[in-house]
C-alpha cells in the first residue's frame, strides 16, 4: 500500500528540532563567536544549503537568520567603537551585511502648471509698474 499523499514520512527536518538550534547559533552570536552568516553557518551542525533551505522552509528560522545578521552587526559595531576592531574595517564589514549610511533626501516642488492669462496679466504689470 502507497502512503497517502502530502505524507512527511521522509521529513528529516522539523521546526520543533531546529528551532532550539537556530536559536543556540544566535546567542553563540551575542557572544561574539561569529562575525558573518558564513562563519556561523561554517560552525553549526548545518551543510550551507541545508541552513538556507530550512530558512525558507521554516519562516521562524529565516527569521531568526535576520535576528542573526543584525546580532553579527551590532557585534562588529561595538568592537568597532571600542577600538577592539579597525573602525574602518568594521564600517566597510557592517555595509557589507546590510547596514547603510543615513540618507536625507531635499525635495522642492515647482509649479510647472503654465500660468493663466490672469497671472500674465498680473506679472505683466508688476513689470510695467517697474520700469
Amino acid at each position: 500500500m502507497a502512503a497517502p499523499i502530502g505524507n512527511k514520512y521522509n521529513e528529516i527536518y522539523t521546526l520543533e528540532k531546529e528551532l532550539p538550534i537556530f536559536k543556540q547559533i544566535v546567542e553563540d552570536a551575542k557572544k561574539g563567536e561569529y562575525l558573518s552568516i558564513q562563519e556561523a553557518v561554517m560552525h553549526s551542525i548545518y551543510p550551507r544549503s541545508v541552513f538556507y533551505y530550512l530558512c525558507e522552509k521554516f519562516k521562524d528560522l529565516d527569521d531568526l537568520k535576520k535576528e542573526l545578521n543584525d546580532t553579527i552587526i551590532a557585534v562588529i559595531n561595538k568592537g568597532g567603537l571600542k577600538g577592539d576592531f579597525n573602525p574602518t574595517a568594521s564600517i566597510w564589514r557592517m555595509k557589507q551585511l546590510g547596514e547603510s549610511d543615513k540618507t536625507e533626501v531635499n525635495q522642492t516642488v515647482t509649479n510647472v502648471t503654465p500660468p493663466t492669462p490672469e497671472e500674465l496679466k498680473a506679472a505683466n504689470d508688476k513689470l510695467n509698474d517697474l520700469m
